[in-house]
């Protein structure tokens, strides 16, 4: 809306002349932020964190726990590193008493400072009454760029206590923050009633009071607000819930803040793990924004103990949308039968490149451009669990600003005994990157698996893989621009002649035909053959530590080059599912089809096993493989 960039000349032109200062006489800047591919310096981002149950070791056998913890961050920055170092500390008494506490040291620049922070909750006559303190002083150099919400020079203290009299539950609480360097201070206190009417009707009333003093930049001014507000869940049925929920204004000093409403809603449980809820809120305000109304719409799913996965829609109406950034997403999982499964995914980001760098809806914490688009992806899986047979489907699309895309994959596999299975996956990209060329990918590939049926110790592969690419993204073969054709037909093997070494080696050979150009832009047919090898072995020394180690070697027939790699590496398991690889990577090889990105030099990888298991087929062997 404001420039246009010439790529070619590598030139911004704004549309109109950016004044030194706007109509207050503030000044304005044009920022511009960029990332290069390469080229820049290697800088290391660590950080690590340890606890400890202490209460042996101190004798205190009479407390439920008593933990001690420790986090450390390191971010070696430009100009700019940043420290942090902290601990902490829990106690459990009984399951009465809970008491933490922690500091925290962090140092950015010439800019150092402390952060503390102690909470206590103690209850009685088993559990009907609680009360809890909390308090938390940042100074006003520290900082933490994980957390925005701690800002430098905040004092905050908060009470909080209730009391239990059969179904009824009487609150009270009250907080107070200080904020130093916006000379602003806030206070909250509210008091409340929580009845349970019927057993599956349950209203919560309560009164607010909330004090705003000081100002910030914008001309908000001090705000005293007495509110009153009402909740109220019914549930006429086991997998229907309704709510309600209206607040008002009893008393208004100054500027309002939060504006009265009132709203509906309600959910529908579809199975004992999947609800749909929907509600609706109407807003009344004496400001320029008027009255507005929010709906929202979504579904909720509990995938596993503690864990909630959901997707929901929002949509205002009233309100100029110019301002504002949204991000909305939708994904969900369909069970058809217990053999066929159903996913789609919707997501939409408009207006997110305008919110402020600390806004969460960016994609912190790395900051960089953020396109306005929306995309909208489906998946079948056909998936039997006593089946010879497994199939997949997934298709995305995405239409944005700066970057749209498309993708359709169709994958599958036939175990014809446990010995012999036929694989494929067929699928197609297409790239548009605002100021580069579109870029397509066309790829088949098919492969067979074998496994002698009386043992599990040698299983081959053989694959045969055709791709038709046009402008490939990173570069192809013999062409960066343009028409490219590759085939490649490779046999691996994979030998565990005992339990603790496993030894690989694959061959490949590769036609490779493309459309170039001369100097003169006449048309110029190429055609390469490769050859490829490549071996690999691993040596369990323990159960928990493993040596490893890669080669490969690529020949191109015509000239008679070859280029290669090599990888030592130690790989540690320090616990069941989870492994770190480390190593040194040498030579040159560089390819789209038979080298590993990143190129040589140190590497460290981590994985995650989620699930181990046998493989009763080549298929399932392979699959991941593939």
């Amino acid at each position: 809306m404001d420039y246009e960039i010439d790529y070619a000349s590598g030139i911004v032109l704004f549309k109109q002349p950016i004044p030194a200062a706007d109509a207050s006489g503030n000044p304005l800047f044009i920022v511009a932020t960029f990332e290069a591919a390469s080229g820049g310096e290697q800088r290391l981002v660590a950080a690590g964190r340890a606890a400890l149950d202490v209460r042996q070791l101190a004798g205190m056998v009479r407390l439920d726990s008593l933990r001690l913890g420790l986090t450390a961050v390191n971010a070696d920055q430009v100009g700019d590193p940043y420290r942090l170092l902290g601990g902490d500390l829990r106690v459990l008494r009984f399951g009465a008493l809970d008491v933490s506490a922690e500091v925290a040291y962090a140092e950015r620049g010439d800019s150092a400072g402390f952060g503390a922070l102690a909470k206590a909750s103690y209850s009685l006559f088993k559990g009907a009454f609680t009360l809890g303190a909390g308090y938390m002083r940042i100074d006003r150099e520290f900082t933490n760029p994980a957390n925005v919400a701690l800002q430098p020079g905040l004092t905050e203290v908060n009470v909080k206590s209730a009391l239990k009299l059969g179904p009824t539950a009487l609150l009270a609480e009250h907080s107070s923050q200080q904020f130093e360097l916006q000379g602003l201070g806030r206070e909250h206190s509210r008091v409340g009633i929580v009845q349970s009417v019927l057993p599956n009707l349950q209203l919560d009333a309560g009164v607010a009071s909330d004090l705003v003093t000081g100002g910030l930049g914008g001309g908000l001014g001090s705000s005293d607000a007495t509110v009153a507000n009402l909740k109220t869940k019914w549930g006429p049925s086991r997998d229907v819930q309704l709510w309600t929920e209206v607040q008002r204004h009893l008393s208004l000093d100054g500027q309002e803040l939060a504006p009265d409403f009132w709203g509906f809603g309600g959910s529908y449980r579809l199975t004992p793990a999947v609800a749909l809820e929907a509600g609706q809120r109407f807003v009344s305000r004496t400001d320029s924004l008027g009255h507005y109304s929010v709906s929202n719409v979504g579904v909720r799913a509990d995938v596993g103990r503690g864990t909630q996965a959901w997707g929901g829609y929002q949509l205002s109406g009233g309100i100029n949308g110019a301002g504002n950034a949204a991000v909305v997403g939708l994904r969900n999982r369909l069970q058809l039968t217990s053999d066929l499964s159903v996913n789609v995914m919707f997501e939409r980001r408009a207006g997110v490149g305008s919110a402020a760098v600390t806004d969460p809806v960016r994609a912190l914490p790395f900051l960089q451009t953020e396109d306005n688009y929306w995309s909208a992806g489906a998946g079948l899986e056909l998936l039997p669990k006593h089946g010879p047979y497994r199939l997949s489907a997934r298709g995305e699309y995405k239409d944005g600003a700066l970057q749209s895309s498309r993708l359709v994959t169709v994958a599958g596999d036939v175990a014809f005994d446990a010995s012999l299975a036929l694989l494929s996956r067929q699928q197609f990209t297409q790239n548009a990157l605002l100021g580069a060329p579109l870029s397509r990918q066309l790829s088949s590939v098919w492969g067979l698996a074998f496994r002698p049926a009386h043992s599990d110790r040698l299983n081959m592969l053989a694959k045969f893989q055709w791709t038709d690419q046009r402008n490939p993204i990173g570069g192809g073969v013999l062409v960066s621009q343009g028409a490219e054709q590759r085939m490649i037909g490779a046999a691996e093997m994979i030998w565990t002649p005992a339990p603790a070494l496993e030894l690989g080696a694959r061959y490949a050979m590769r036609r490779t035909r493309a459309e170039g150009l001369y100097p003169d832009s006449t048309p110029q047919a190429l055609v390469a053959w490769a050859d490829y090898v490549g071996g690999r072995m691993r040596i369990a020394l323990s159960p928990w530590l493993s040596l490893r180690g890669d080669g490969r070697l690529l020949i191109e027939r015509a000239s008679g080059a070859t280029t290669w790699d090599g990888s030592p590496s130690l790989a540690v398991r320090p616990v069941n599912g989870l492994e770190i690889a480390t190593g040194y990577r040498f030579g040159d090889l560089t390819d789209p089809d038979f080298s590993v990105r990143g190129g040589h030099g140190l590497f460290v990888t981590l994985s995650a096993t989620l699930t181990e298991k046998l493989f009763p087929t080549a298929a399932e062997f392979w699959r991941s493989r593939f």
